[in-house]
């Protein structure tokens, strides 16, 4: 299945700042991202989200590559992917997967936070009576 930016999301990528750039990234550097960035997602087993929940939850052991990074580096590189999708249209596919990957795992971080600290009820409830 061929995949496309809807428009709404063209125009809210490229008003977010790039890691301090002023354009969007040249399609060399996002090839080379990508590549750089695909790699520590296979080293760190993110695979499906049941892995990416292990990664996430290793139980101890040394820190996975992802869990390494901060939600905002990791932010920063999802953002950087959706813009190469922008300039390197070939590559669109391979780079809303990557994407999607690292935003997967800033969404389980921010799901976990929510569940130690006892305020998925309260989610739950406000959501419930339409608040978002």
């Amino acid at each position: 299945m061929k995949r496309t930016l809807a428009p709404g999301v063209v125009w809210l990528f490229m008003g977010l700042p790039l890691g301090g750039q002023q354009s969007l990234p040249t399609v060399a550097q996002c090839q080379v991202d990508l590549k750089y960035f695909d790699a520590e997602i296979q080293r760190s087993s993110v695979r499906s989200l049941s892995a990416l929940r292990q990664s996430i939850n290793h139980n101890g052991g040394p820190p996975r590559l992802l869990d390494r990074l901060s939600a905002r580096k990791l932010g920063k590189r999802s953002v950087e992917m959706m813009a190469c999708a922008l300039v390197d249209r070939d590559r669109l596919e391979s780079y809303t997967e990557t994407s999607d990957a690292l935003t997967s795992t800033i969404e389980m971080r921010e799901y976990d936070f929510l569940k130690r600290h006892n305020l998925l009820s309260e989610f739950y409830a406000e959501d419930a009576k339409g608040l978002r």
